[in-house]
């Protein structure tokens, strides 16, 4: 199972038609068809009841659909965090600094970092030095 087959599964389960399906995702019919049936003969249920004139979920499917549903929204979710990550802006950062030095600056500075990166957890460390 994959996430193309779980998405193609919940927009024929929105839709209740392969071909309104397949125009929405702009694949081939046979293709959402094909993809439907292999995820059916993976999970070893029918997720539809369907004959010419209807599309139906089974009891199963409608249960699945919910949990797919989640799955497809944590896949998101966790691409976008990798993304941010990745560009800097979610995350953290600790910095260590003396205390005599910076206290002219390092209030504007960190300032400055927080509405530039909301997101980014700052961990200021005062560093003690023994004389």
């Amino acid at each position: 199972m994959d996430i193309r087959q779980l998405r193609y599964f919940i927009t024929v389960a929105e839709y209740l038609n392969f071909t309104k399906a397949a125009n929405q995702l702009y694949v081939a019919q046979s293709a959402i068809s094909h993809q439907i049936a292999d995820l059916e003969q993976q999970l070893g249920v029918k997720l539809f009841i369907r004959n010419k004139r209807s599309v139906q979920l089974t009891p199963a499917g409608s249960v699945f659909l919910k949990e797919a549903i989640e799955i497809v929204e944590k896949t998101s979710g966790a691409i976008e965090k990798a993304k941010q990550t990745d560009a800097g802006v979610i995350g953290s950062l600790s910095i260590g600094f003396l205390s005599v030095h910076v206290r002219r600056f390092l209030p504007s500075v960190i300032k400055q970092f927080r509405e530039i990166h909301p997101k980014v957890e700052l961990n200021l460390t005062t560093i003690l030095v023994k004389c």
